[in-house]
Order: structure tokens, then C-alpha cells, then sequence
């Protein structure tokens, strides 16, 4: 799969929300292919996560907020939750 990351600097609730892209389209992993509302997914540590909080993922063609980040030694751990609106 593949996702574009982004900073979010709109509250949660406001539709047309103001979003910066954080670099180019990246390849995703997904920790289990049926959470499609909280996916975890798997990103590699060569990625700058600086400042991101939101991801498009394209394959679902949802958005995302990005809830937690977790390091492990070969990559970051995203966990999400989906933007209903």
C-alpha cells in the first residue's frame, strides 16, 4: 500500500482542514489487512515523521490521524484512526 504523510494543523473537527505534505508517497505495511477504521501500519525508519500527524493512505483512499508512534529497530510502528470526516 502506499500513503502520503502530512501535518494537521486543524482541530479534529473542522471539515476543510488545513494540511502540509511531509514528503513524497511512501510504501506502507499493514500489521493486519482487515482494521480498516484503527490500522496499524508498518513505515520504514528511513521516513522523516517529524511534525506528522496525519496520513492519506491511497489504496484506501481515507484519511487518518496519526494517534501514537512507535520505534522498533527496523521501523516505525503508526497506529491511526480513521477522519470520518
Amino acid at each position: 500500500m502506499t500513503g502520503i504523510l502530512y501535518e494537521n494543523k486543524s482541530d479534529n473537527l473542522v471539515v476543510d482542514k488545513t494540511i502540509n505534505q511531509r514528503g513524497s508517497a511512501l510504501t506502507l505495511h499493514f500489521k493486519d489487512d482487515s482494521e480498516v477504521i484503527n490500522p496499524t501500519i508498518y513505515i520504514s525508519r528511513t521516513t522523516n515523521m517529524i511534525n506528522c500527524n496525519y496520513i492519506y493512505i491511497q489504496d484506501l483512499h481515507r484519511y487518518y490521524y496519526i494517534t501514537k508512534i512507535d520505534l522498533s529497530t527496523q521501523c516505525y510502528i503508526v497506529h491511526c484512526h480513521v477522519d470520518v470526516l
